[in-house]
């Protein structure tokens, strides 16, 4: 990675870039806000909805210190979400996402987690320096896991934005607010210890954890049925650029209101495209395909 000098005329300084690249956020962000803003430490774990996230919080003049974790390189299939280029593919996702945060800003304290989230790092992730938010976009339900129990345990506030087709479950843990908050806003019983203590998680259970960790009622249909095509006709689980994008907005917007106004409070959040702009959508309605799709997947 190469932290680019930027010259406009004479040398630019720390001071001075920042000024430039903040301005017209002002007055929508005060002064007085936006140097609050910048002081925050924030870690994003999974690179994938996460780049939309870390860039979008450095653009908004956000973390001087920022941490991203993962342990993929750009693959083809990453393209149709991710804003990388074919030329890009085989690189490192988190030396990717370093280097266009040091584009907008050289100054900024950019730490690599290159092998992701793994006991032997979580707590550094964590703690040196301690963050102020994390947010989790990874796919590691054990770790998933893992990570609220590090928030909770340190106090800090957890974010996580699930694209689901043309729908964004946005889910706020305020360990920070709330330090007997249960882990996944209590929503998951007795899963959570399910997915920790278990020896090996085959493919057909993260397929399952997938559905009961979102909830079944906020997937839409043709989500659903993707999740059995997932190992055959595809690699992944869909997800669309137009809601990682809208993704990578709302983080930033979250993430300002919580260093500034302390809200929102712990919860989940729903929004659904369609309701928006009143467009008729039955992709959550409860069909006979539907209900197939789902004993398939707990069969």
């Amino acid at each position: 990675i190469s932290k680019k000098r930027i010259y406009l005329g004479d040398d630019l300084g720390k001071e001075e870039l920042f000024e430039l690249r903040t301005n017209r956020n002002r007055n929508l962000v005060s002064k007085e806000e936006q140097t609050k803003l910048r002081e925050i430490t924030i870690g994003v774990a999974g690179m994938s909805v996460g780049a939309s996230i870390a860039i979008g919080a450095v653009q908004g003049g956000m973390s001087s210190t920022i941490k991203l974790a993962d342990l993929d390189h750009i693959v083809t299939t990453n393209l149709n979400r991710v804003r990388e280029s074919l030329h890009n593919v085989g690189q490192s996702k988190v030396q990717l996402i370093a280097q266009h945060i040091y584009e907008l800003d050289p100054f900024t304290n950019v730490n690599l987690y290159e092998k992701g989230i793994n006991k032997s790092n979580i707590d550094n992730f964590f703690t040196e320096p301690k963050v102020d938010i994390v947010v989790d976009e990874i796919d590691d339900f054990k770790m998933k896991v893992q990570l609220r129990l590090h928030a909770k345990k340190q106090g800090i506030p957890l974010l996580m934005f699930t694209s689901l087709g043309d729908n964004i479950l946005i889910d706020v843990e305020r360990y920070d607010l709330e330090p007997e908050l249960q882990i996944f806003n209590g929503l998951l019983g007795s899963l959570s210890d399910e997915i920790i203590n278990k020896p090996e998680i085959t493919k057909d259970d993260e397929k399952r954890y997938a559905v009961q960790l979102v909830g079944q009622e906020y997937i839409p249909t043709r989500a659903l049925a993707s999740l059995l095509e997932t190992g055959h006709t595809l690699v992944g689980r869909p997800q669309l650029y137009s809601t990682i994008a809208v993704d990578g907005g709302l983080a930033v917007y979250v993430i300002r209101q919580i260093i500034l106004s302390g809200k929102p409070v712990s919860g989940r959040y729903f929004i659904k495209f369609a309701d928006l702009f009143d467009i008729v959508n039955t992709d959550l309605s409860k069909t006979n395909e539907r209900i197939e799709i789902l004993k398939k997947l707990f069969s």
